[in-house]
């Protein structure tokens, strides 16, 4: 198994770039996950990593071996990369068993017979397909076309793992049970794995590590957990969490030694312990993000602990399994909360609370993160 490092890759088609001085390491095992909204540059650079798109600047390494560089005018051929790449379109071979399709690509590379049988039957057995392996794919639903699939890549014994949006066509139910599967499969074959997805959310539960790109420029690199409560800018902020972060402009004043974040509709006190880091903003705009679940309704907040409340009414309640959202609005502001409970209804208002410690400020100007 190997590490995947990219080294100032740039590719372009005709004048648009689709990746952009693109720095990437990637560990040995590890499960890292390419995220942004479509024409962002994941495609582009998971083909790049496979060697069927040739980068016009920049260089591509598999552990040690230089596999792609602009600068040595060299490029890896595919087949010689030693890597497995899995599309959302499983292309299985429809007039083949699901063992012929399994055991195609050792056949192409002369195996042997005895070998192809044992590699192909302990492949279908990890994944829970032996009993299908005389069926055709047409006999598959889309759940176990998907194994199919993956049983080809997994049975050459790749280096790495290059997987672009293989759970899209599946139905939901069985998106988030296979998440999990593919997770744990990975976890056993300790395969470096580089995933392709435009769902945050699949991102989230799956990744070791996410990159979030946009516009081919990389935008933010961490684990879920920094992404989620320590985004780098206003696009992570609000591209990572479901329902989106909330985002309202403020503006920053000074009374006395205290910092306020006023925006019209309410007005707040920032923390103390971020007050000198804020110090240089006093009189400027910024926007100040708050994600749904840390707001709440005054009511079920813990006595003494009500030092913000403002009014909203309620537009619409969802519910959403053992949660609520409440679509709030007043004047100009409209703010998402999730919560457990609520004594509003539509069309009445609620007293709402924030978690101060949680609230997030990005510069107006550049949308970094201020915090």
């Amino acid at each position: 198994m190997v590490s995947v490092t990219i080294k100032n890759l740039t590719k372009k088609y005709g004048e648009t770039v689709a990746v952009k001085d693109l720095n990437l390491e990637i560990k040995d095992q590890e499960f890292f996950i390419l995220l942004g909204p479509s024409g962002c540059g994941k495609t582009t650079t998971l083909l790049c990593i496979a060697g069927l798109l040739k980068p016009d600047e920049g260089e591509v390494w598999l552990g040690n071996e230089l596999v792609s560089s602009s600068g040595r005018d060299m490029h890896v051929t595919p087949q010689k990369r030693e890597v497995a790449m899995m599309f959302q379109d499983y292309a299985i071979y429809p007039h083949m068993t699901v063992f012929k399709n399994i055991a195609f690509p050792l056949e192409v590379r002369g195996k042997d017979k005895r070998e192809i049988v044992e590699r192909v039957t302990t492949t279908a057995k990890l994944l829970g397909i032996s009993q299908l392996l005389d069926r055709k794919p047409k006999q598959l639903s889309g759940g176990q076309r998907q194994r199919v699939a993956l049983g080809r890549a997994i049975v050459r014994k790749p280096r790495v793992f290059l997987l672009d949006e293989p759970l899209a066509n599946l139905d939901a139910k069985l998106r988030v049970k296979t998440r999990t599967e593919l997770k744990e499969l990975q976890r056993k074959l300790g395969v470096t794995t580089v995933y392709v997805t435009h769902d945050q959310v699949e991102a989230m539960t799956m990744a070791d590590r996410i990159i979030v790109q946009r516009d081919g420029v990389t935008e933010q690199i961490g684990t879920p957990d920094e992404l989620y409560n320590r985004p780098a800018n206003l696009f992570v902020a609000g591209f990572i969490g479901s329902p989106e972060m909330n985002f309202t402009d403020c503006t920053l004043i000074k009374d006395g030694k205290k910092l306020w974040l006023d925006a019209k509709e309410f007005k707040i006190p920032v923390p103390a312990e971020i007050v000198p880091k804020l110090e240089s903003y006093v009189g400027e705009d910024v926007i100040m993000g708050i994600r749904p679940e840390d707001l709440y309704e005054r009511e079920f907040v813990k006595e003494g602990t009500q030092k913000n409340a403002f009014r909203m009414t309620v537009d619409i309640i969802e519910h959403v399994g053992p949660y609520l959202l409440l679509y709030l609005r007043k004047g100009r502001l409209s703010l998402v909360a999730r919560v457990k409970h609520t004594k509003a209804g539509v069309g009445q208002e609620a007293s709402i609370e924030m978690d101060l410690s949680k609230i997030h400020l990005f510069d107006k100007k550049t949308t970094k993160a201020i915090l």
